[in-house]
């Protein structure tokens, strides 16, 4: 349910900039989901997790890719058509995710 809300508040926001087409943020995540969750989750060890970043360093990082500054041949491709609007909407939808994967698990035992 969080994840259609921010994403109906990404298509809110992103139309409401006169002139502009919105920015189809469900495209854009799908193409991410090859090695990143919905909920901003490194699909492997190792990938960079996108809950954990603030929007700057994930603009940071995506324009990096893009603009060929940072070398990375998968993530280059998959950056490389993005426009500032669209890498934009990634940080914000990906920054405001929350991983619950490490969240403590309270147990019930006989003293509860």
């Amino acid at each position: 349910m969080q994840i259609r809300a921010t994403l109906l508040a990404l298509l809110v926001s992103t139309t409401a900039i006169a002139g502009q087409e919105p920015v189809d943020i469900a495209s854009l995540l799908a193409a991410c989901s090859q090695c990143h969750t919905p909920e901003g989750k490194a699909a492997q060890p190792g990938w960079a997790p996108l809950s954990e970043m603030e929007v700057d360093q994930i603009i940071g990082k995506l324009s990096g890719h893009r603009d060929l500054i940072i070398p990375d041949a998968m993530m280059s491709k998959v950056a490389f058509d993005l426009s500032d609007e669209q890498i934009e909407a990634l940080a914000e939808y990906y920054s405001r995710q929350v991983d619950t994967s490490q969240q403590p698990v309270r147990t019930l035992n006989s003293e509860d």
